[in-house]
């Protein structure tokens, strides 16, 4: 993907909001999420892949639940296990993962159909893809996107989906995961792309 001055200045954006959030711990929101994960999908042994995970928590959250492998990326690292990358241009082969994660990401993708393109590109034929996303707020120039509705985020697959094995919409200051906004959150399965 080439960089341009406005893509140069998009992951800038990106990067400082990052960087104001490496330090946060595991929220109720995360934990409520892998570990619903846990109860909808095997992830005995599966590869998984956390984008925009910022630090190790998710990570190691991941890897209490007996996956063989979770590894993170995001723009800043100081983790070996979080690779630095751009979710618009993964640097996996093909079929590399069983989940791909990605909680509070999606909505700061500058293209969200590339962002979930490449996550069907290297997510194994059968595996799936969870998502967690802010939904009716206000956009910044970091959180780019509101999806609004869990049809709107599955649109994003187009005809890929193949199937929703679970979602759920959640209020504003929901006891359970106690954010200020709706979440939307999905765990699909979607046609393997290959690259």
């Amino acid at each position: 993907m080439p960089i341009d001055a406005e893509y140069r200045e998009y992951l800038e954006t990106q990067l400082k909001r990052t960087l104001l959030k490496k330090d946060h711990p595991l929220r109720p929101r995360t934990r409520y999420f892998i570990d619903l994960i846990a109860e909808q999908i095997d992830l005995d042994m599966a590869r998984v892949l956390c984008v925009g995970c910022r630090n190790y928590q998710e990570l190691k959250y991941f890897r209490s639940h007996g996956v063989r492998e979770a590894i993170g990326i995001d723009l800043y690292s100081e983790q070996a296990d979080i690779q630095m990358m751009d979710m618009h241009a993964l640097r996996f082969p093909d079929a590399s993962f069983d989940l791909v994660y990605s909680s509070h990401s999606l909505e700061h993708a500058k293209e969200p159909e590339r962002v979930v393109a490449e996550f069907a590109r290297v997510l194994n034929p059968n595996g799936c893809v969870a998502i967690e996303v802010p939904i009716e707020y206000q956009t910044t120039n970091a959180d780019i996107h509101d999806f609004g509705s869990l049809e709107r985020l599955h649109g994003l697959f187009g005809t890929h989906l193949r199937e929703v094995v679970w979602s759920e919409r959640r209020e504003p200051n929901d006891p359970i995961t106690a954010e200020p906004t709706a979440i939307a959150r999905t765990i699909v399965r979607v046609n393997w792309l290959a690259g």
